[in-house]
């Protein structure tokens, strides 16, 4: 069996700014780990990226109700490769703000 470890980042802006922003294909380079932000798109929430192991392509999730912001990694010609779970949670700060956290299950 798998070991899973799941990262949770609380990130102190309302929900629904932190959900926009990270929903947006473009801006994944600026919060999640992408050595070449430059991006080509392909098709609909797919582009073109340049990672260690080569030229790939990514599928985001569209967007959608429910903070599910996954995303697949796999080579030109494949129709699909392995789904990388991310979540925006609604959580709640110290001074009872609505925040955004997100959870990255690796």
């Amino acid at each position: 069996m798998l070991n899973s470890v799941v990262i949770v980042i609380s990130i102190s802006r309302p929900y629904a700014e932190v959900y926009k922003f990270c929903a947006d294909p473009l801006n994944f380079g600026r919060w999640n780990l992408l050595p070449d932000e430059s991006m080509e798109a392909v098709g609909v929430n797919e582009y073109l990226v340049n990672l260690p192991q080569g030229r790939r392509v990514m599928r985001f999730m569209p967007p959608n109700d429910f903070g599910v912001l996954d995303y697949q990694v796999y080579e030109q010609g494949e129709s699909a490769g392995p789904t990388r779970p991310l979540r925006l949670f609604l959580a709640v700060d110290f001074f009872n703000h609505a925040i955004g956290e997100l959870a990255v299950f690796r």
